[in-house]
């Protein structure tokens, strides 16, 4: 179908361009990350040196400001995927392999909040829910933050069942594209379990 002047909604393509921004500024980071050298000290240090860790801290800020006034549902949900991943990521990985580092609290507690709310009515989709699923199998880092009050949250993770295998079997690299350091994750994953894959024929 044809679409008119009428129907573009110059809100919402300015929101894409800001999620795609985010999302290269977060390449931009892991790049510098994954060029660091030298003993763990000096990873760090050089990390400080270059305001990586203030850099993240900002993104992360940045993608709850743009899902605070994102209309679009679909790319609400994008952004909370993202979110929600760095902070998972931050609490699961040491900073230097990251560069994420002590990101706003006030940030973190109020997007898994939002979380709990998009749960409690359904909004979340497939892909999401097995991201947390997966996510889950360290429930001690959902679960810290869920802290028995948002309920959905809670009860999601304790009844993930963690004998099985939640990551999409045709999960491929395509769909992971331009989606900043969960694209890179994601990606990642698929690469060495393709490679798991083939050691073991």
């Amino acid at each position: 179908m044809k679409i008119t002047t009428l129907e573009v909604n110059p809100y919402f393509f300015s929101n894409m361009k800001r999620l795609d921004a985010l999302s290269n500024d977060e390449l931009t980071l892991c790049k510098i990350v994954n060029s660091l050298e030298g003993t763990l000290e000096a990873k760090i240090k050089k990390l400080i040196e270059d305001d990586v860790f203030n850099a993240y801290r900002r993104i992360h800020t940045e993608y709850f400001r743009l899902f605070l006034v994102e209309e679009e549902s679909c790319q609400k949900i994008e952004i909370l995927k993202r979110i929600i991943f760095l902070n998972w990521l931050s609490m699961l990985e040491p900073s230097f392999l990251t560069g994420i580092d002590n990101l706003d609290t006030t940030v973190v507690i109020d997007s898994f909040s939002y979380l709990n709310n998009y749960m409690a009515v359904g909004k979340i989709d497939s892909e999401f829910r097995w991201m947390l699923s997966f996510y889950s199998s360290w429930d001690y880092i959902l679960l810290g933050f869920a802290n028995n009050s948002l309920e959905q949250l809670t009860a999601f993770v304790r009844d993930v069942d963690r004998s099985l295998f939640h990551v999409p079997k045709d999960l491929n690299r395509e769909m992971m594209t331009n989606r900043g350091q969960m694209g890179i994750y994601w990606s990642t994953y698929i690469i060495e379990e393709k490679g798991l894959k083939e050691s073991r024929k």
